[in-house]
């Protein structure tokens, strides 16, 4: 899960154009970003359709993880840089 939630910060950080299009739908989907599905010329029905059942399910779970991980981040900034990463 931590990959999946590396990317969803990757494009929270406006480096969506890095991600596959699934990795950028799943994005999408946790953020709530409709108007990148709706860009991307999805609907939400289709981008469910899209990633696949197995991680339409787990969207929430990732939502909440990814909810909880911005609350640590912001409560202690250093919890998520990269070894080495300057502030």
């Amino acid at each position: 899960m931590q990959t999946i939630l590396s990317k969803i910060r990757d494009a929270a950080n406006g480096n969506l154009g890095i991600l596959s299009t699934g990795e950028a739908l799943i994005a999408a989907l946790v953020l709530n970003r409709t108007d990148w599905i709706t860009e991307m010329g999805y609907t939400i029905a289709q981008a469910l359709e899209r990633i696949g059942p197995n991680w339409s399910a787990r969207i929430p779970e990732i939502s909440q993880e990814y909810g909880r991980q911005e609350a640590s981040a912001k409560a202690d900034p250093q919890s998520f840089r990269e070894p080495g990463e300057q502030a």
